[in-house]
């Protein structure tokens, strides 16, 4: 699967985008690793996102193997839930 063609990686790039956040090209490469369902280790500096490219791409997964869940998240401050 194309990471960037995913439903996954739509909705999450939506929500990074709205927080005001690029994902870095390591997360982007270790996204695409885990919905490929190959393991790995990231190592990187304390604060540059390791966190998110293990997160982030567990939850692309998730988006991915069920495509017809209703997804709802919370973009933030905004006066309610946006569906995407």
């Amino acid at each position: 699967m194309i990471l960037k063609l995913s439903k996954g990686y739509s909705i999450i790039n939506t929500w990074l985008s709205f927080k005001g956040y690029k994902a870095f090209a390591f997360q982007e490469e270790t996204w695409q690793h885990i919905i490929n369902n190959k393991s790995g280790l990231v190592n990187a500096p304390t604060g540059t996102g390791k966190t998110f490219s293990v997160f982030l791409g567990a939850l692309i997964q998730f988006i991915n193997a069920h495509p017809s869940k209703r997804i709802t998240i919370n973009l933030g401050p905004s006066p309610g839930k946006r569906r995407l």
